[in-house]
């Protein structure tokens, strides 16, 4: 028997990469998904390709990257094929099955939203003051101050709880 080729077959099909990406999101180590992928008959080489698209964050950047800047999903997945992902893992990465944040990129954003929504409520509670003082004539301001210092301080609010979310 030729020991030069890996048994198994080399060919993945869309419940090979579903699995995968599935162990992943449920917090797997990549050598259980790798045991898993076994299991199904998948060679090593194909099991090892596998594992490289789904666990490269950067390749998720790159793609969401590419999507902000218009490209449509089909470019974006010829770009990652033509970059040696397996077809079935670059249309993983596309819809976002599997979203890699590294901790420190998720809590940076986290915060600066809380920070935006903190000032943004804090805009908020000033603008409802000018309000109030126009209308009870203890702290008389221009027509419509108070609701305008309300208007930009939801739109900070709006823009903190966007901010903290993920894409």
């Amino acid at each position: 028997m030729d020991q030069s080729k890996p048994r198994g077959r080399d060919k993945l099909v869309k419940g090979d990469v579903n699995l995968a990406v599935d162990l992943l999101n449920a917090g797997a180590s990549l050598k259980e998904v790798q045991v898993r992928l076994l299991d199904r008959g998948l060679n090593e080489v194909a099991i090892a390709a596998t594992i490289r698209g789904l666990s490269m964050p950067e390749l998720y950047t790159e793609a969401a990257a590419m999507l902000a800047d218009g490209s449509s999903k089909r470019q974006v997945e010829e770009r990652l094929v033509n970059k040696g992902i397996d077809p079935l893992v670059a249309k993983a990465v596309i819809t976002n099955k599997v979203v890699f944040f590294t901790q420190s990129e998720a809590k940076a954003t986290e915060g600066k939203g809380q920070i935006r929504q903190f000032l943004g409520v804090f805009i908020f509670i000033v603008g409802i003051g000018l309000f109030l003082g126009n209308v009870t004539g203890r702290f008389p301001t221009f027509s419509s101050a108070g609701f305008m210092v309300m208007c930009v301080g939801g739109i900070l609010y709006k823009a903190g709880r966007k901010a903290g979310s993920r894409w």
